[in-house]
């Protein structure tokens, strides 16, 4: 028998509220997804997915039954199951499902305050579009992958040349011109990649294992994929503002 992790169970939470808000909306979802057509096609579709998630939360779930020796493949199944309830849904509400993004406590507030001003309006709107969508958008297309979005203030210059030589992947992103030329506002990006998290997690050498492991499989992506999921690895882009006051 298999285990819900952490992750499956914020995503099947997310999952609901997203059919949720579509019921509020009357949004009527796709014949395609669902049998039932009509302004409560969202509504049945909820239904359905409240049952899923049930017999997965009470452990009744086939799902969760295998053989022993068999669970990577129990999980790998379990893991399209539940992607296969994004179907039906916008991107903008998967993006909000899968990605996480953090603003550090007063960083919006300095932009906000900034946009308000000659000088540094352009440039800061330009910002606080980004902030308020950082779900579903990136800088580029260097960042477009990251699952998780960390955005922290950065106090002074002299702070910020010690974050670009600190991490030797650091990149400057308002040092080059582009759309918006950035005088006054300054962002880094620091990526951090999956061999750092598993590090950190301590699980480094158990991904090795896994991926030998599985490294003959038809179907490895979906087992690296898996991986991932279960121990809750997902690629960070950290943007370190400077953003004077």
């Amino acid at each position: 028998m298999i285990f819900l992790p952490e992750s499956i169970e914020r995503i099947l939470e997310r999952i609901e509220e997203a059919y949720k808000r579509d019921i509020k909306k009357r949004i009527a979802y796709s014949k395609k997804w669902n049998r039932y057509a009509g302004t409560d096609s969202a509504k049945v579709q909820l239904e359905f997915f409240e049952e899923f998630k049930s017999s997965l939360e009470s452990g009744t779930s086939k799902l969760l039954v295998c053989e022993e020796g068999k669970e990577d493949e129990a999980k790998i199944c379990l893991m399209n199951a539940v992607f296969k309830w994004f179907e039906p849904l916008v991107m903008e509400d998967i993006y909000r499902i899968r990605n996480d993004v953090y603003i550090q406590r007063g960083l919006k507030k300095r932009i906000e305050a900034l946009s308000k001003k000659n000088k540094t309006k352009e440039e800061a709107l330009c910002l606080l579009g980004f902030l308020n969508n950082a779900y579903a958008s990136s800088w580029g297309q260097g960042d477009e992958l990251y699952q998780i979005r960390d955005f922290r203030l950065v106090e002074s210059e002299e702070e910020f040349e010690t974050i670009l030589k600190k991490y030797s992947d650091a990149e400057d992103l308002t040092a080059s011109e582009g759309l918006v030329n950035f005088t006054t506002i300054r962002v880094a990006l620091v990526p951090v990649d999956s061999m750092a998290i598993y590090q950190k997690k301590g699980i480094y050498e158990e991904y090795k294992r896994f991926g030998i492991e599985h490294l003959a499989d038809q179907n490895i992506d979906d087992a690296l994929k898996m991986f991932d999921l279960w121990h809750d690895v997902r690629e960070t882009a950290i943007y370190y503002i400077y953003a004077p006051k």
